[in-house]
């Protein structure tokens, strides 16, 4: 799935997996078993350049994780936490109880007296 300069993708292979927990600086070099036996799904996020912004981790249409370079969560970028909540909500994934997103408080309007 792509937005505009954005690209979401899954890794093609466990060695590529592998190479993004090095390059990255994180542990996602250990999710192959997961990803293999269905656990686990890795979401890899780039620019259009190519260069991997992100590295989302999704079960059961959850989200679970989201993580920048170094494991830093991906709310420290606001336009990354932005393109993540755009592609979740149009992959239907659910990211309410992911704390590496920063999610914009729902507007409650107040209710109108019927006339």
């Amino acid at each position: 799935m792509q937005f505009d300069s954005i690209k979401f993708y899954l890794p093609e292979n466990s060695d590529v997996l592998r190479n993004i927990g090095k390059i990255f600086r994180n542990c996602v070099g250990n999710y192959v078993d997961a990803v293999y036996t269905g656990k686990s799904n890795i979401v890899l996020m780039s620019d259009d350049k190519g260069k991997l912004k992100a590295c989302i981790e999704v079960q059961n249409n959850k989200l679970i994780q989201a993580k920048l370079f170094a494991n830093k969560p991906a709310h420290n970028n606001k336009q990354i936490n932005d393109e993540i909540i755009k592609w979740a909500d149009k992959a239907n994934i659910n990211y309410d109880n992911c704390s590496d997103i920063f999610k914009p408080e729902k507007q409650i309007l107040p209710q109108r007296e019927a006339v």
